[in-house]
């Protein structure tokens, strides 16, 4: 296994701006890490700052600023059954939530650093799961309604994959950031 060196929320202090500021401007994001980059010389560039919470905001969860210097946080989760996993729409690249900031944030960092490996950062289907429904749902659910949860996981599996495909079709790699998934789940 390769491991690379991330930075996320800490780019923010390269231009002396907050991660909440910089989740919220393609600008100040792109910045930051261009900044970022040039201390740490990181490769590839990870163009985000709150991975697990962007798909999850641009299915309608709120993204609170509770800590200015700290990670943006999902507010209360907005279904209270997996089963709503089931039915949510596709996103869209260019009109949902903050992924058209994702990508241009993205080309502006690659028009910077030419040549230098760069990737979208996006959430499992677990992790996204958790941002939907909350933990404690989701694990009891997982007890008492196992179908209906791997379903669910596999359908946003399917989005998550679609989502690369976006990118992809753009010049941009991504990167799954996952919580563990269960078990169950391999046995596909």
């Amino acid at each position: 296994m390769k491991l690379h060196t991330v930075v996320l929320e800490h780019a923010a202090a390269f231009i002396g701006r907050t991660p909440w500021d910089v989740s919220r401007d393609a600008d100040l994001l792109a910045q930051a890490q261009i900044a970022a980059h040039r201390v740490y010389g990181n490769r590839p560039i990870t163009c985000g700052i709150d991975v697990y919470n962007v798909e999850v905001e641009a299915w309608g969860a709120q993204v609170e600023n509770h800590d200015p210097m700290g990670v943006p946080t999902l507010g209360s989760p907005i279904f209270s059954d997996p089963e709503a996993l089931l039915h949510l729409p596709m996103l869209d690249l260019h009109r949902d939530g903050r992924l058209p900031l994702l990508l241009e944030a993205a080309r502006k960092i690659a028009a910077e650093l030419l040549g230098v490996p760069l990737r979208v950062p996006l959430a499992g289907p677990f992790s996204v799961a958790v941002g939907l429904v909350g933990f404690e749902t989701l694990l009891m659910e997982m007890l008492e309604n196992e179908a209906v949860v791997k379903e669910a996981l596999l359908i946003l599996g399917e989005h998550q994959a679609r989502l690369c495909a976006q990118f992809a079709e753009r010049g941009f790699q991504t990167t799954i950031y996952r919580k563990c998934l269960p078990r169950w789940l391999h046995r596909r």
